[in-house]
């Protein structure tokens, strides 16, 4: 599709100037809903973010954080999550215990092609 994947995964000992010049670099961010996803204020205008919202019951949580402050911006949202596969326990599995998220490629390039449509041109 044209991207260049570069996985990131910061801990305590990374460089945050390091860090925020890769992801200023980006023009797509992807990422699981956390907080890691604070990230994005190092985003340069006019990049995408995609927000990965695990099964859980966290629609009201994603749309407090993210959704709901980004109206007034230019920012693509999808409503669509997996509801509550599992309630508590499937939610403590994923944040608690080993969070391991797999996409379902073909459904998500779609998403991914919407992103690439969104960007400013280069």
């Amino acid at each position: 599709m044209g991207f260049n994947v570069r996985i990131a995964e910061p801990d305590q000992h990374t460089d945050m100037s390091t860090f925020a010049r890769l992801i200023n670099s980006a023009d797509v961010m992807i990422g699981v809903h956390g907080a890691g996803l604070n990230n994005m204020v190092f985003l340069p205008r006019g990049a995408v973010l995609i927000q990965v919202v695990p099964f859980g019951g966290l629609e009201w949580l994603t749309s407090v954080t993210f959704k709901n402050p980004a109206k007034d911006m230019e920012v693509l949202t999808d409503p669509y999550v997996v509801h509550k596969q599992g309630g508590w326990d499937a939610l403590k599995t994923v944040y608690l215990d080993k969070q391991n998220i797999r996409m379902d490629l073909d459904r998500f390039k779609k998403t991914l092609q919407e992103a690439l449509d969104r960007l400013p041109p280069a």
